[in-house]
């Protein structure tokens, strides 16, 4: 779930308790993608671990939506129109 939106970050609220076992976004997944359905909307940065372990703290992912990240990746891959 969304936890907060800035002008650079997506914050997400990860979910241990939604019986899947999923937790969130957890120590060694930074660089993966963060997915809204099948399209990549941002790159993990970090995430706060609570104590129990569970990864369902509060994630930060760098946005690519953004005019600096789309100026970054134009030079490197094709983008799809905003």
């Amino acid at each position: 779930p969304l936890h907060k939106l800035t002008t650079l970050r997506l914050e997400l609220q990860g979910n241990s308790r939604d019986n899947r076992g999923t937790g969130g976004i957890c120590s060694g997944d930074s660089g993966g993608p963060t997915l809204l359905g099948a399209t990549i909307v941002g790159v993990h940065s970090y995430s706060q671990q609570n104590t129990t372990g569970t990864c369902n703290n509060v994630s930060g992912n760098v946005r690519l939506d953004t005019v600096s990240a789309r100026s970054f990746l134009s030079q490197f891959v094709p983008l799809p129109a905003r």
